[in-house]
């Protein structure tokens, strides 16, 4: 992105060791970075990527935090758990930042309750739904060392693969 200057932090490969597994909670009481700082760095990597959300595993860090690109302001989770899955589904094409221009379609639940600390440490809980709440979700996997690889059947990821294959050959 022209306009925006180098981000803090960089995209981690797929193979990242951050990305595999469950991350600790956020301790308030003794915080391992700037809860304030960490947030803005995030949203500024993830814009500078081009993305809806950003987990710290992406970037390397292993924080229980994650940023939402939302509107009015963007959304910062720290120590989310989500208390409510809707019953009602959805499939949708659903692409990650840690694997650029792979786009698989995905089954998740439409609406979610997540509960969540802010950069304050002060407990928020919210219900989201459609691309934010998709989002959440996905975010909510990468703290749990879950990707979105994980979530799809051989068959999604193969024609998927497919599919980018032939982008990028278009591309070329």
């Amino acid at each position: 992105m022209a306009n925006l200057p180098e981000p803090v932090y960089n995209l981690v490969e797929e193979t990242h060791p951050a990305l595999q597994k469950e991350l600790p909670p956020f301790d308030f009481s003794n915080p391992p970075i700037d809860p304030v700082q960490l947030p803005s760095d995030l949203h500024h990597t993830m814009s500078y990527a081009g993305g809806l959300g950003l987990a710290a595993n992406q970037v390397g860090l292993e924080h229980r935090v994650f940023v939402l690109n939302t509107s009015p302001r963007p959304l910062t989770m720290f120590n989310p758990r989500i208390t409510w899955y809707d019953t009602d589904h959805k499939v949708m094409d659903e692409g990650c930042l840690t694997y650029p221009n792979l786009f698989i379609k995905i089954r998740r639940p439409d609406k979610v309750r997540i509960r969540y600390q802010d950069e304050t440490g002060t407990t928020n809980t919210l219900v989201l739904d459609g691309m934010v709440g998709r989002a959440a979700q996905h975010e909510y996997d990468h703290l749990n060392g879950i990707v979105h690889l994980d979530r799809a059947s051989p068959i999604n990821i193969k024609k998927a693969k497919a599919k980018m294959k032939n982008l990028k050959r278009k591309l070329k």
